[in-house]
């Protein structure tokens, strides 16, 4: 009987192989660790509070030392965020210094226009009007959402709110600016953001009330007696 014989290359061609098979035993071994521990992570703003870092580059209105937190994740060019403003605004009118409220950017990508929307409410919040521009973001959604130059028309808000026009176009485009808006959706991911807008109130994701009566209701339950 013809046996096989053993070459060194035969060896070498075996030891090859079973380097392979226990690499990929490893692999898999990582992809099943990476699953569980996934699946054991705490899910972020439900039932395990995330944890808000507010920083003075935040735009924030209220007392930034109040005890009840309300931190949304927004998009200018969303039709929902726009729904929610008013709401916003209303709560800081009648809660004032009892409610910190802080506005992060969360630009969705199938919203052409909405990161620059985001740069115009930062570069005007360099000059002090964050808010004012976001009204009128807000305000005149439809003008912008489709446009195909809707840097003119933020820069003719700009203009509106008497900002210096120059330093408005610099601050748009520089690169503070972009990280700034990158480093808010970088955190938005982090909480948990999926959609906008949402809320955080107290660390806990909450679902955006219908209406403003519920909205109130939740922020006075949440303020401390």
């Amino acid at each position: 009987m013809d046996q096989y014989n053993y070459t060194s290359s035969d060896k070498s061609r075996t030891g090859l192989k079973q380097i392979i098979i226990i690499i990929s035993a490893l692999a898999v071994l990582l992809v099943v660790a990476v699953g569980l521990f996934k699946i054991s992570k705490p899910k972020p703003g439900a039932d395990h509070p995330v944890t808000f870092t507010i920083t003075d580059a935040d735009h924030v209105l209220g007392s930034r030392t109040a005890k009840t937190v309300l931190v949304e994740y927004s998009d200018f060019q969303c039709p929902f965020c726009k729904a929610a403003w008013p709401n916003v605004e209303q709560l800081h009118q009648d809660f004032g210094d009892s409610l910190l409220i802080v506005y992060r950017h969360f630009p969705l990508p199938q919203h052409k226009n909405s990161k620059n929307a985001a740069q115009a409410a930062e570069a005007a919040g360099k000059q002090g009007k964050f808010f004012e521009m976001a009204k009128l973001l807000f305000d005149h959604q439809t003008d912008w959402a489709d446009s195909l130059n809707a840097s003119a028309q933020f820069s003719d808000y700009a203009q509106s709110l008497s900002l210096n026009h120059d330093q408005f176009i610099k601050d748009m485009n520089s690169d503070k600016v972009y990280v700034h808006i990158q480093n808010d959706l970088a955190g938005g991911n982090n909480a948990g953001v999926s959609g906008t807008p949402t809320f955080y109130l107290n660390g806990k994701s909450i679902v955006t009330p219908s209406t403003y009566d519920q909205f109130k209701q939740l922020i006075t339950q949440a303020i401390p007696k």
